[in-house]
């Protein structure tokens, strides 16, 4: 598959981006500074013999090659996605095995309610309620 790939009529992307410019007049020489610019976005007032038609023809073969990367990139989860589509096509409904009783059901507002009220009712001597005037005690435990 790789062996594919790179003996793809669209090489890469520097390589297009050259093949581009050089019909259009530009040195060769200065290729790197382009290639160069190209990517980071500095120096272009360093590139002797640069115009607007060079740099846009670069920059669209630098464009193609790009999406011509994604649609690789793309199109190799194609095989992927049409067998797990195929697989999911003759898998078996599960809903019928979905008939399980709970035996320990979520608690509902009556039961929390009513255990809010059980809280209360206890007596107020064991229980302490925290307000902002308590002392709060921390205990540091040094981690090994």
């Amino acid at each position: 598959m790789a062996e594919l790939i790179s003996h793809h009529p669209v090489r890469t992307n520097t390589t297009c981006a050259v093949a581009a410019v050089l019909p259009l007049g530009f040195n060769p020489e200065h290729i790197g500074q382009l290639i160069g610019f190209y990517f980071s976005g500095q120096g272009l007032d360093k590139i002797p013999g640069i115009n607007g038609q060079i740099l846009g023809a670069g920059q669209a073969a630098l464009h193609a090659t790009e999406a011509h990367a994604y649609k690789i990139v793309w199109l190799s989860f194609l095989p992927g996605c049409v067998v797990a589509a195929a697989i999911c096509l003759f898998m078996r409904n599960s809903s019928e095995r979905m008939n399980w009783v709970v035996d320990a059901p979520l608690e509902t507002k009556v039961d929390a309610l009513s255990a809010k009220e059980q809280a209360l009712e206890m007596d107020h001597t064991t229980v302490h309620i925290p307000t902002l005037n308590d002392n709060i005690e921390i205990e540091r435990v040094e981690q090994r």
